[in-house]
């Protein structure tokens, strides 16, 4: 398969009404996303494993937010979807989170299950004794928990660098999944994710879902000063972004 058919995307929480945090996107923009991808939605695993030269669009959920199983699930196997969720150990069975049969269920109906660490810490600011033990140790409860492999991780906050991410294989994992924007190549196993948030109207949304070369270069900018703005800060980071991702 042509991997560069392959576009992933990163979204959160989704809420019925108005978006309430940045990350935040609503019922009635996932039923437009959705709508969108019909016929094209599969996860990390069977999109990279097909042989078929299509077009796949790869939706991916971080955290275990309660909403991926109140709202996300229903709505794609309405459509006959696959979505990939990636989930904190530590936060399930928490208020606004999954428990473990919800995570579960996602996973008996066909959707892929992917780590995103124990603790949801920045690994950039923690030991290598301790960044191995979120990746080993939230792979095996998940694995213990779904009975099936754990083969995907997703860097929380997005911080990586090529040390962790050779890390992640070291922990056995196949895929690495990073906040950098981009199409799948060929041969990679570090899969870039474009983001959706709530900062952004549907128009640049379904751009995000079918990029063209402005598209391509807006991410390249945002990639660029990333690091240095969520560095100097935070808040400052997060205006920026509301404002690159309306073009």
């Amino acid at each position: 398969m042509n991997k560069l058919n392959i576009n992933t995307l990163v979204l959160h929480r989704v809420v019925r009404n108005k978006a309430i945090n940045f990350e935040d996107i609503t019922e009635e923009t996932l039923e437009k996303i959705l709508q969108e991808g019909d016929g094209h939605l599969k996860t990390i695993e069977k999109a990279l494993s097909s042989d078929e030269d299509e077009k796949s669009i790869c939706l991916t959920f971080d955290d275990g937010h309660k909403s991926d199983i109140e709202l996300v699930l229903p709505k794609l196997l309405k459509i006959g979807g696959a979505a990939t969720f990636f989930i904190v150990k530590d936060y399930l069975n928490n208020d606004g989170f999954m428990n473990n049969k919800d995570v579960l269920q996602l996973s008996n109906q066909g959707m892929q299950i992917g780590s995103h660490s124990m603790t949801h810490p920045n690994f950039l600011e923690i030991n290598d004794s301790k960044r191995m033990e979120e990746l080993i140790s939230s792979k095996r409860y998940l694995e213990d928990l779904t009975s099936k492999e754990v083969s995907t991780f997703s860097f929380p906050f997005g911080f990586v660098s090529k040390s962790l991410i050779e890390m992640v294989f070291e922990a056995g994992y196949e895929y690495c999944c990073t906040s950098q924007h981009g199409l799948l190549n060929k041969y990679s196993t570090i899969i870039p994710r474009n983001s959706i948030n709530g900062g952004q109207n549907i128009s640049t949304i379904l751009r995000s879902m079918n990029p063209t070369f402005l598209t391509r270069t807006y991410w390249y900018l945002e990639d660029s000063i990333k690091p240095h703005m969520k560095a100097m800060s935070p808040r400052l980071y997060k205006k920026m972004r509301n404002l690159i991702s309306r073009y």
